[in-house]
């Protein structure tokens, strides 16, 4: 009896205790189901951020862009030759170019008031006998009205201009030649040979790597394209967003965890939270090494191409890629 009754204990005890263990792994898999559902529903919640983002960033870069097509549309309007010769005699105070006091160069720096124009700055005579020279000097003086407006349509542009293959070149805002002079080394910047027709025979806008443009304005993105007359490659157009715009556009992103950033091609980082904390003071764009942990660097993950996954959990971290259209960029969180 005393038998039967310790078996029926300890199958009683086995089988409670098999019972409360599959309790508690029925409960742990609820737990891991819920916490999954939870983790997707946030992980849609944070991707829509990110794609809400995304379309703000695609809608800053586009709307330069864009601008750059209609200033390379205008100047490959140019001016009749007939119209062109009258250049020279346009009246005095028009905005029109007039040449330096030893005849070497050219500027617009009489202007009185300074918002009506950019500066167009050149090396050489004014009045010379090459050929379409003047009709240049109508193209470029054609851009001004356009220029101007980028003031109300683009708020993040820091500077325009218009290089000529002619030996000048046209910017806004207006700036002394004294401070901003011409100079041929322009027709060695990467800005001017990606646009050269051996380089660019599709005549495609492009976005160069950002440089320095002084402590006032900081890092600027340039966006360029070339301009044609008919088959004749006459010059560049270009746009330079300031990284400083672009990273308080950036900073705007809505959810709390976790931050977005932008990288171009060359692995280059472009806007970041904490690398561009004081943006004007940043003489050299940060590397993408520099912004991300070095387990997620080493996966290689936002090196793969357009194709490749969109978003990934590496070593604990979630992170978001998304490529974008308007330039050769892409937005990571």
């Amino acid at each position: 009896m005393a038998v039967a009754a310790l078996n029926f204990f300890r199958s009683y005890n086995r089988t409670m205790a098999l019972a409360f263990a599959s309790v508690v792994l029925v409960l742990c898999g609820l737990f891991a189901w819920q916490l999954q559902q939870r983790l997707e529903e946030e992980l849609v919640v944070i991707e829509g951020h990110v794609d809400r983002h995304v379309q703000l960033m695609e809608f800053v870069l586009r709307s330069a862009a864009d601008q750059v097509d209609a200033l390379r549309m205008a100047g490959a309007g140019g001016a009749d030759d007939a119209h062109a010769r009258r250049f020279e005699h346009l009246p005095e105070g028009a905005l029109a170019p007039r040449a330096s006091p030893d005849g070497r160069s050219f500027s617009m720096d009489h202007l009185q008031d300074l918002d009506s124009a950019g500066n167009l700055v050149g090396l050489g005579a004014l009045s010379r006998p090459e050929p379409g020279f003047a009709r240049e000097l109508h193209r470029a003086l054609g851009l001004t009205p356009f220029m101007r407006a980028l003031v109300f349509n683009l708020p993040g542009a820091a500077l325009t201009s218009f290089v000529s293959v002619r030996d000048f070149q046209l910017t806004s805002p207006w700036v002394s030649s004294l401070e901003r002079p011409f100079s041929r080394s322009v027709y060695g910047e990467l800005v001017w040979q990606m646009a050269m027709p051996q380089r660019n025979p599709n005549r495609e806008k492009y976005w160069p790597p950002p440089y320095f443009a002084g402590n006032s304005v900081g890092l600027l993105a340039p966006v360029a394209a070339p301009v044609y007359d008919a088959q004749t490659w006459v010059g560049v157009v270009r746009i330079d967003t300031s990284l400083d715009y672009l990273n308080r556009v950036n900073n705007t992103f809505g959810y709390g965890q976790g931050h977005v950033f932008l990288v171009n091609e060359n692995a280059q980082v472009l806007a970041h939270p904490q690398l561009y904390a004081k943006a004007l003071e940043v003489e050299s764009t940060p590397m993408l090494s520099q912004a991300l942990p070095p387990e997620v660097m080493e996966s290689g993950f936002l090196m793969q191409d357009g194709s490749g996954a969109r978003s990934s959990v590496i070593r604990g971290h979630l992170v978001i890629r998304r490529p974008l259209l308007a330039a050769p960029w892409t937005l990571v969180y």
